[in-house]
């Protein structure tokens, strides 16, 4: 039987700052001579990124409103500075920030509330009751907890207390492919299954201070967000089988998944836990191996499904970075169009990790297409993720 994404949700923080302010925030902290402001300014202006969101930011204590955003042009970036108190400046004692055990505690404060609020929407869009959750698969790399943000689901949402729980943990970008190839596999062994999955992260926790290249990068890419989906067989409500329905609520048909690890790329591309965070490790070698190595694999993944490149419409691209987009595209031989929806969520909302493929699935899927689709995601190993699907 097959598998079916009968719901998307997205959800972000609700404060969100400008490229621009991140970089103040970044001077300040760091206090870079010129030739590491140099490098600083081209690698944010670069990056493909206008606006993230992140936890850690706060309302100013002298605004009364409740819907005050970073966004307000009236805010200063000295105000900014302001606007978290988590992360101060480096001084002689202290250039590394906050520990990990610190980023942790931050975790588990704000990692539920964010997969809360894309999990209820997801159920609520799909119809569903939430005592008709049969299986929750839950993602996230920047963070651990135990009991994690599962059992948060389970309570604050009235989930069934005997709800299979799976979770894919510090998978990196991919992460939510690596779930949809789980919970695919429920779904088509156990057609009553209704299964409920959610990828968060929050990567603002992770922010590095000094100036390694590869830090300065994530610095400048990755921002915090949630995604929900409900897979499940066909479920045949008349809503979704009457004319004029909304997007938003036509399946989305799962066909296949696909998994490939690049030869001798052990260290293109790590994440390891740290004293301060979690360390980023990125070769600037990554968009080379996707050029020179995607279209093999891809043209052999797609030719066992009786499919090749030219039969897929649409590509759901994980917007690593505008780097990581190009060499996608340079190497399948598509149309830059065809990526035109990733690098709007980058643009938008910045890399949010395993989130933020699902970001640009919901916007191909909010537009009412139609045809193949491929979702590809990267992550250590150097490994591509792939799903096979029809809108």
């Amino acid at each position: 039987m097959t598998a079916v994404i009968h719901a998307i949700s997205t959800a972000v923080p609700m404060y969100s700052l400008t490229q621009a302010e991140a970089l103040e925030i970044a001077r300040s902290r760091n206090q870079p001579d010129a030739t590491q402001e140099f490098w600083m300014n081209m690698i944010y202006s670069k990056s493909g990124v206008e606006g993230r969101s992140s936890v850690l930011l706060e309302k100013p204590e002298t605004d009364p409103s409740d819907s005050v955003s970073t966004n307000d042009s009236s805010v200063t970036p000295q105000q900014l500075a302001f606007r978290q108190s988590f992360y101060k400046d480096a001084t002689e004692s202290d250039r590394s920030g906050p520990t990990t055990y610190e980023r942790m505690l931050q975790y588990r404060q704000h990692a539920p509330k964010l997969a809360i609020e894309a999990s209820s929407k997801a159920i609520k869009n799909a119809e569903l009751k939430n005592d008709e959750i049969t299986h929750l698969v839950t993602v996230s790399c920047t963070g651990f907890s135990a009991p994690g943000f599962d059992i948060d689901l389970i309570d604050q949402l009235h989930l069934s207390p005997q709800v299979a729980r799976t979770h894919v943990g510090f998978m990196g970008c991919h992460g939510a492919l690596n779930a949809i190839r789980v919970a695919r596999s429920i779904s088509n062994a156990e057609p009553q299954s209704r299964i409920l999955v959610c990828a968060t992260e929050l990567c603002s926790l992770h922010y590095q201070y000094g100036f390694q290249p590869d830090q300065i990068i994530a610095n400048a890419l990755f921002a915090d967000g949630a995604a929900a989906m409900i897979i499940a067989p066909p479920l045949n409500r008349s809503s979704h089988l009457s004319l004029g329905v909304p997007s938003r609520y036509r399946p989305i048909e799962l066909m296949a998944n696909g998994s490939y690890l690049f030869p001798n790329t052990r260290d293109a591309m790590s994440w390891h836990i740290g004293d301060h965070g979690f360390l980023m490790t990125l070769s600037p070698q990554v968009p080379e191996l996707i050029r020179s190595q995607l279209s093999h694999w891809m043209k052999s993944w797609l030719a066992k499904n009786f499919l090749s490149i030219e039969h897929i419409t649409h590509w759901a691209i994980h917007p690593g970075g505008p780097k990581i987009m190009d060499a996608v595209i340079e190497s399948l031989g598509i149309d830059p169009l065809t990526a035109e929806d990733s690098r709007e969520v980058l643009r938008l909302h910045g890399n949010m990790s395993s989130p933020t493929s699902l970001f640009v699935l919901e916007r191909l899927r909010e537009k009412g297409l139609s045809g193949h689709c491929v979702m590809l995601g990267f992550g250590p190993g150097l490994v591509v993720e792939a799903a096979l699907m029809k809108l």
